[in-house]
């Protein structure tokens, strides 16, 4: 089984609700402060450390923990002993310490946040014109420079991230949008 763990802004919740599809996660988990960088590796022991089968987790968004990176990766290579771990981040920051890591299989789709949508877009068998919308308005959300650039940002666009960022952050919270997300995703764009 499959569970996708991801950061907790908008961009973190668009790329989770793409891992969860392309993946075919039977959940995923995003959250303040739980799946921030200081905190993720916490979080997942206290999760599924002692889940009773192997899990695959995958980590979308998060960057390495800057304050303590040795101890990012130790705790994801400690996790990876008992569950398959992948990690997608497009942050440049993770790049350096992404060599490090042994048994996590680590992926640097950057550096923007609309390349790594697009990466998981494309792993997702028969993606829909919604899965599209959702992975540009997810790099919108993270203030993408790559949507001007290759000329696909628009108002329409920017208002409906700024919705789902009033959802994320304030009404519903990080997690309870990212399962209406994939429950319902044109209707949680609509709101």
């Amino acid at each position: 089984p499959t569970v996708v763990v991801g950061h907790f802004d908008v961009h973190g919740v668009c790329a989770s609700a793409l891992a969860a599809k392309a993946f075919g996660a039977v959940d995923a988990f995003a959250n303040y402060p739980a799946t921030s960088p200081e905190t993720l590796v916490q979080t997942l022991q206290n999760l599924f450390a002692a889940a009773p089968s192997r899990l695959r987790l995958v980590i979308v968004d998060v960057p390495v923990d800057l304050k303590n990176p040795a101890a990012f990766i130790r705790g994801l290579e400690d996790l990876a002993t008992r569950h398959e771990i992948i990690f997608f981040d497009h942050h440049e920051t993770s790049l350096p310490f992404l060599p490090q890591f042994r048994n996590v299989k680590a992926f640097y789709v950057g550096p923007s946040a609309l390349t790594l949508n697009e990466t998981l877009l494309r792993m997702i068998p028969n993606p829909t014109e919604v899965d599209q919308t959702i992975s540009i308005i997810g790099a919108v959300g993270d203030r993408d420079g790559e949507v001007v650039r290759r000329g696909i940002f628009n108002t329409e666009l920017q208002t409906i991230s700024d919705g789902l960022d009033v959802l994320v952050r304030e009404r519903d919270g990080a997690l309870n949008t990212l399962k209406s997300l994939l429950a319902d995703p044109m209707g949680t764009l609509a709101r």
